[in-house]
């Protein structure tokens, strides 16, 4: 390409390899300079597989939110992502002092948007990881179809919305999902958080109050974590609310763990289930 040098590309993990060997076909290469490298994007299509139709043995809901950022249906929680800007504010502060127009005030705006790029980087890193262990667990995801776009033009909690990321960490759960070749469900959002997730009995409450009480069979339960059961049994009928996972590992895609067993599917992707035991629900921290 003009006005590039040579490139060299390497093929980590061999993910590339596997797909080009299993019928896909690489449909275009992309150079994509951004503040802290050149990057050289893959474009791959690959075959289309259809979903196997089973149901599945541990499926899961999971509810977004800002106190926790998930809450799934089994009691397990995400903590709230709260991303440090501080390297961000430092690179704003100076850019503003630097004259305009001046060599120096355009190496501090480098430097503000390295810090913006790498801040980035470290959140979609997070959120694959993230993914990777939720779909390791489970067999079957169901989540709201959230219109997060209508939902941060309100001025009530916009900002900690937009922290929590929900369209992207969607997108790569879905992603993810659909590679492992587990059944990935949007359901309708409403009424899931003032629904009893045992009798189906429907009550109006206050933001405000954390413990869903049912004024028909008596449940209590953290409304988070009833709306969760709601959203699961949306998608994949009554009591399928998953096992209590024994223990989640931290994983990602560049280590092993144990208790891990790993195939190839027919199209080429490989497939990470982690054994689960009924026991305990956990925190997922990353």
């Amino acid at each position: 390409m003009k006005g590039l040098p040579r490139l060299r590309f390497r093929d980590q993990g061999g993910r590339l390899a596997a797909g080009l060997g299993c019928g896909a076909e690489l449909v275009e290469l992309r150079v994509v300079r951004t503040p802290l490298r050149v990057e050289v994007h893959a474009v791959v299509k690959h075959v289309p597989v259809d979903m196997p139709d089973v149901e599945p043995e541990n499926p899961v809901g999971i509810d977004a939110g800002l106190k926790h950022r998930l809450v799934l249906s089994d009691g397990t929680t995400v903590p709230a992502r709260k991303p440090d800007r501080a390297r961000i504010k430092r690179a704003q502060r100076k850019l503003s002092r630097a004259k305009k127009g001046s060599e120096s005030r355009q190496k501090k705006a480098r430097a503000l948007a390295k810090a913006h790029r790498r801040e980035k980087e470290r959140a979609v890193q997070a959120e694959f990881r993230l993914a990777h262990r939720l779909v390791s667990t489970y067999d079957g995801i169901a989540v709201e179809d959230l219109n997060v776009a209508a939902m941060l033009k309100s001025k009530m909690f916009s900002k900690q919305m937009s922290d929590q990321r929900w369209s992207a960490l969607q997108a790569v759960l879905e992603y993810k999902a659909a590679k492992a070749g587990i059944r990935h469900v949007k359901v309708d959002p409403r009424h899931t958080t003032t629904t009893c997730s045992i009798c189906g009995h429907r009550q109006a409450m206050a933001l405000s109050v954390r413990v869903f009480t049912c004024h028909l069979c008596g449940l209590e339960l953290d409304r988070d974590v009833n709306a969760a059961r709601n959203i699961g049994a949306r998608a994949f009928g009554p009591g399928s609310g998953g096992a209590l996972p024994d223990a989640m590992h931290h994983t990602n895609l560049r280590r092993k763990t144990r208790a891990v067993s790993r195939q190839h599917g027919a199209d080429g992707h490989r497939r990470t289930v982690s054994k689960i035991d009924s026991s305990t629900a956990v925190n997922l921290s990353l």
